[in-house]
């Protein structure tokens, strides 16, 4: 598949009710027992009734994640930073998309990265979950400073146009990757501003999901 192709199709994936004109199957369980259950239990129970293909672990994803967004919503109606964490969904999103379609061109695509898009979008929700007054299930990240993700970035822009220099990248493709690239800048410029409003580890944990993505995209573990 050209790498143009392999980028938009993966884009589309991330797009609610885009990749698919259903909602993602919950198989009769509802999102507080999906919740209840955990996302391992739950995958796990997903797959037993879907199968194990890409496609069906992404949309064990997928519906986890609407299990996520269906708590987060519940709390931001009572919530002072619903406003400030709405936003940051919206910017955490389109960072997500912009280097899972990086990432899919620095490594010549694969259905793999449609599992990392969608793994990334509900990790995303669980740092909203304390920003909206929700428990800390999981430790606090480590600190994090906005100078460390903008280093992090500026190597993913080198690796993308080291990439472009490669005999199976068009230039096409690689002109799709600098859009994708330019998203994620201005998704991150605002992104940190919002980071700014939080306490610290509510920053922190805000920072260390987009060094992980980007890290991600960069090819790292």
């Amino acid at each position: 598949m050209p790498a143009r192709m392999v980028v938009v199709g993966l884009a589309l994936c991330l797009v609610p009710g885009a990749a698919r004109a259903e909602a993602p199957r919950t198989f009769g369980k509802s999102s507080a027992q999906i919740l209840a259950m955990g996302s391992e239990k739950w995958m796990d129970y997903q797959g037993t009734k879907a199968g194990q293909s890409t496609g069906a672990m992404t949309e064990g994803m997928e519906a986890y994640r609407g299990a996520l967004r269906w708590r987060n919503d519940g709390l931001s109606r009572r919530s002072k930073a619903a406003g400030r964490v709405g936003k940051l969904r919206g910017h955490l999103v389109e960072l997500t998309r912009g280097l899972v379609e990086i990432g899919s061109y620095r490594t010549g695509g694969g259905t793999i990265w449609a599992n990392i898009g969608a793994g990334a979008l509900s990790a995303s929700e669980e740092v909203l979950y304390p920003l909206l007054g929700g428990p800390a299930k999981k430790p606090r990240s480590k600190p994090h400073t906005t100078a460390e993700v903008k280093r992090a970035l500026e190597e993913l822009r080198q690796l993308t146009e080291t990439r472009s220099r490669e005999p199976d990248v068009t230039p096409a493709a690689h002109a799709e990757a600098l859009k994708s690239f330019d998203r994620v800048r201005k998704s991150w410029a605002e992104t940190e501003k919002i980071a700014a409003t939080f306490d610290r580890a509510g920053s922190d944990n805000i920072l260390g999901f987009c060094l992980e993505q980007i890290r991600t995209a960069h090819g790292d573990s």
